[in-house]
């Protein structure tokens, strides 16, 4: 088997198009699916906003696509019954990431939180429930939560972009949500790092909005209102009030 990192994911759309593969209305959800035209993968590359930088990440991405692929053909020959479908952050291709050097794990992590808001903003191609598509959503999300919560060494760039991507994922299916609240938990951790520019912080607010509104777990809202101090009071007794409904 090869190693992490062995693939030459050389382009944006060649990743995305992962996503695009198609199962027919009579066909059960754990079937291939058709692989998508060049000009589909054109079309949703399109439509997919590079919020991170695929070039400066795509280390980070030829790893991310080659767990995903592993896991995604276990799944397809098992019906979706092995590990990754049941619990991806326990997948050994998952865990084999947290030996990585922290540089590599943040960088990994924001990959996949890409690889999820490029599913959404592809949402006129992407079959959701398919099989395909629900690992590639596991193993994500098992990324960001198990490998990306770390208190060191994202870049100010990472942060910022991270800030940017958790706004822009709207889905809330348990994937995005516990996606999300891991994004600001580690944008929490990072509080010192993180850029104080208004675009960035015009973003934070929203985010936040989004984090107070949802039914999150304790350790996330701990992590909003630490990130709430870059606010203003008055948003931060906002999202108090939002977020007592979960609380």
């Amino acid at each position: 088997m090869r190693s992490v990192g062995w693939l030459d994911m050389s382009t944006r759309p060649e990743f995305i198009s992962r996503f695009l593969y198609r199962v027919g209305d009579d066909e059960l959800y754990w079937m291939p699916g058709t692989p998508p035209s060049a000009e589909v993968i054109e079309e949703a590359a399109a439509a997919a906003r590079d919020i991170l930088g695929f070039d400066a990440h795509s280390a980070a991405f030829t790893m991310l696509a080659e767990v995903i692929d592993v896991c995604t053909a276990e799944e397809l020959e098992s019906k979706g019954v092995g590990l990754a479908a049941r619990n991806a952050i326990k997948h050994p291709r998952v865990i084999a990431l947290t030996k990585l050097e922290s540089v590599q794990r943040a960088s990994i992590a924001v990959a996949a939180a890409q690889g999820l808001a490029w599913m959404e903003d592809c949402r006129k191609w992407v079959q959701d429930a398919t099989l395909r598509n629900q690992i590639a959503k596991r193993v994500m999300t098992g990324i960001i939560v198990g490998i990306g919560r770390i208190k060191k060494d994202y870049s100010s760039a990472q942060l910022s972009a991270l800030v940017r991507i958790g706004v822009s994922l709207r889905d809330n299916d348990v994937f995005v949500l516990r996606s999300r609240g891991a994004i600001a938990e580690i944008l929490a951790g990072s509080l010192s790092n993180l850029p104080h520019d208004e675009v960035t912080l015009k973003a934070l607010r929203r985010f936040l909005d989004v984090i107070a509104e949802s039914p999150n777990a304790a350790p996330v809202f701990k992590a909003m209102d630490k990130l709430a101090s870059l606010t203003s009071e008055d948003h931060a007794v906002q999202l108090q009030k939002a977020a007592a409904q979960w609380r």
